[in-house]
C-alpha cells in the first residue's frame, strides 16, 4: 500500500502543488505547472531528444546536497 503526500510550493508567482507517493525505493511525484512552463520543459525535452523526467532527474542530480 502506498502513502501519499501533498506539498504546496509558490515560486515567483508559479504555484506547484506536488504529490509525493511511496511505493518502493523509487518515489513518485505528480506536479502541477503552468501552460507555458510544460511548454518550456517540454521543448527542451525535445531538443535535447530525452524526456521530460529525465530533464527534471538530471537538474534534480546537480543541486548540491542537503546538509545534515
Amino acid at each position: 500500500m502506498s502513502k501519499e503526500k501533498r506539498l504546496q510550493i509558490c515560486y515567483h508567482d508559479i504555484y506547484c502543488t506536488f504529490f509525493v507517493r511511496q511505493m518502493s525505493k523509487e518515489k513518485r511525484l505528480q506536479i502541477r505547472l503552468s501552460e507555458a512552463d510544460y511548454n518550456k520543459l517540454e521543448a527542451y525535452a525535445n531538443q535535447k531528444d530525452i524526456s521530460m523526467a529525465q530533464v527534471l532527474r538530471d537538474y534534480i542530480n546537480r543541486l548540491p546536497k542537503a546538509q545534515d
